[in-house]
């Protein structure tokens, strides 16, 4: 069986490497980038199963890369990890294929048990 690939956007160095390492400890293939133009560039001939996104990072923010992604892949579910909660429901408004919002810090549990359900629906 293939491993799901994850995205993991996070301009926060220590959280890149935390979550890369708990994705990949999870048993997926993890991209990871700091900033949403590097994620809209990695996009290049590459399949991705779900993103995490930071929502306030240098470059594209999460926000913007969130629409610009939703409207080429629809199908493919983001979760939002951000400090940033006054956001929530007009990023779930405006894109729609973010199918959750997680408060930071974050709960590693919760955030794994999140992933794991989102690619379970797929």
């Amino acid at each position: 069986m293939d491993k799901k690939h994850l995205l993991v956007i996070e301009d926060n160095l220590s959280s890149l490497e935390l979550y890369t390492e708990v994705f990949e400890e999870e048993g997926y293939r993890v991209t990871a980038t700091s900033n949403g133009l590097d994620a809209i560039l990695s996009m290049e001939g590459a399949e991705y199963d779900l993103i995490v996104t930071d929502l306030k990072m240098p470059e594209v923010d999460g926000a913007s890369f969130a629409l610009y992604f939703g409207k080429k892949y629809p199908h493919v579910p983001i979760v939002v990890v951000s400090a940033f909660t006054q956001y929530r429901d007009s990023i779930h408004e405006n894109a729609p294929n973010v199918r959750a919002f997680l408060a930071k810090p974050v709960d590693l549990e919760i955030l794994k048990a999140t992933v794991r359900n989102l690619l379970a629906e797929k």
